[in-house]
């Protein structure tokens, strides 16, 4: 059977892009419109030589109304009519907002249900109906968005292996073209003559202009520099991969990066390997700008730890001595302020420890089990009341005239978000005796004069 010219394009489009093998079940997403239904008919055209299984999924988003009703059914009776089986399904998306904004939760919605039809059905593969054309639109849009080499890879022709588009390398004339001379009925979807919509002013009036001004054929070229874009883009991804999983930590809530290592990579790697542990530390990298990588990696160019900024999604970048750590905001940590009775115990379950006080007749070397979990103090020094609470700002080690609580958790580069959950034993306002991993603070310790003694110990979890 001889091939009409969009029959034979996407052929060589699937081919190209090995967008599917022999046996494939595609489930084509077809929402009645010219391009869409020029996709059907080119698939059902190609099917028995690939020995293709098709079904017809529509999604009615219910924002049209009646017209929306009448797609559902126009693409119900041409799935019918090519004998195809036909998956559908209504949703009600609500419609306040900006409509760029409803667009986008139109397009998810419809990828969600594709996905689903295409599990519910065994497929292996989803078919939409993008053109060429949506494929230059979208490089302009990402162009006034400033997108590097990946934004300006535009549409790929092949997703997670799963999502396919047979048509991307056909223009929409060529769309058009081939519906007439094959007698093949469409619909058009009122919306996209809508000037509010940022994609249709592209379409009717910038496409155009550029075509009428600058280059006739601008939609050819702006796709070339996609493909050129996702050839980049794949290299870059594949080297920034690699110096990322050579140089990541993983722990529970928070990816760490040597900052050292960042700064010697190229700037466009470097970008990306922080965009990787961004989305690796959230899931996601939606909402995550040009500007605030450059912030991040401003951040490690810095020499003050403890700096932090804030990211979407309630994350932040801080620098944390040497290394780039990318986390979920905390938390704001309630200050505790605990009694410690003497001999007795105190749990901290803000800080996951407990800690134990005991009476000592006479002093032994302190902390046998681990460096700073236990510490001998000088009962005569302190207070009859002891507490256990957080850092307050102004507290010294010792009392006044002492070192500074804060410098020292600077010098001995305790993270900042532990510093909050550090349980201080106070013997009186703004004068710390111990601290858990310090020596106790002079003016507590014990001296060859004294006579009386207490043992305090830190205890692994918050249960006594």
């Amino acid at each position: 059977m001889r091939l009409r010219a969009l029959e034979a394009q996407v052929r060589r489009t699937l081919r190209r892009f090995a967008m599917v093998a022999e046996g494939d079940h595609v489930v084509a997403g077809v929402s009645g419109g010219a391009d869409s239904m020029a996709m059907l008919h080119c698939l059902v055209c190609l099917a028995p030589a690939l020995r293709l299984t098709l079904t017809v999924a529509h999604l009615n988003h219910g924002i049209r109304g009646a017209e929306a009703g009448r797609d559902q059914e126009f693409v119900r009776r041409a799935g019918a009519g090519l004998g195809l089986p036909f998956v559908t399904e209504t949703v009600r998306l609500k419609t306040e907002g900006e409509p760029g904004n409803m667009e986008e939760l139109a397009r998810r919605a419809r990828y969600d249900f594709l996905r689903r039809t295409a599990a519910q059905v065994r497929a292996h593969k989803i078919a939409v109906g993008h053109t060429l054309n949506d494929q230059a639109e979208t490089v302009l849009l990402r162009v006034f968005r400033g997108s590097g080499p990946d934004g300006l890879a535009a549409i790929h022709p092949v997703v997670d292996n799963l999502v396919i588009r047979p048509l991307l390398e056909c223009t929409r004339n060529q769309v058009v073209r081939y519906l007439d001379e094959s007698g093949i009925d469409f619909l058009t979807d009122s919306t996209n003559r809508l000037l509010a919509y940022r994609r249709n002013r592209v379409r009717h009036e910038l496409v155009p202009y550029l075509e009428a001004n600058f280059n006739p054929r601008v939609v050819e070229s702006l796709a070339r520099t996609a493909a050129l874009s996702r050839e980049a883009a794949e290299f870059l991804d594949q080297e920034s991969r690699r110096e990322y999983d050579g140089m990541k930590q993983s722990s529970p809530g928070s990816i760490s990066l040597p900052i050292e290592r960042i700064l010697r990579l190229h700037p466009a790697v470097g970008k990306l390997v922080v965009r990787q542990a961004f989305r690796e530390s959230r899931g996601r990298l939606a909402g995550l700008a040009g500007r605030h990588v450059e912030e991040i990696l401003l951040l490690c160019r810095g020499e003050r730890s403890g700096r932090r900024i804030l990211l979407p999604g309630a994350f932040m970048a801080r620098r944390q001595f040497d290394n780039l750590i990318l986390q979920r905001m905390p938390g704001n940590v309630a200050g505790f302020c605990r009694r410690l009775p003497v001999p007795g115990i105190c749990a901290v379950p803000e800080a996951g420890t407990t800690v134990v006080a005991r009476v000592l007749e006479s002093a032994g070397p302190a902390d046998p089990g681990g460096i700073g979990k236990q510490a001998i103090l000088d009962r005569d020094r302190l207070p009859d009341v002891l507490m256990v609470r957080s850092r307050l700002p102004g507290d010294r080690y010792g009392g006044p005239g002492s070192r500074k609580v804060k410098k020292m958790l600077i010098d001995a580069r305790i993270p900042v978000p532990d510093r909050e959950t550090l349980p201080m034993i106070a013997a009186g306002d703004r004068s710390i005796a111990w601290i858990p991993g310090f020596k106790p603070a002079n003016s507590f310790a014990v001296h060859p004069n004294s006579s009386r003694f207490i043992l305090l110990e830190i205890a692994d979890g918050a249960d006594p």
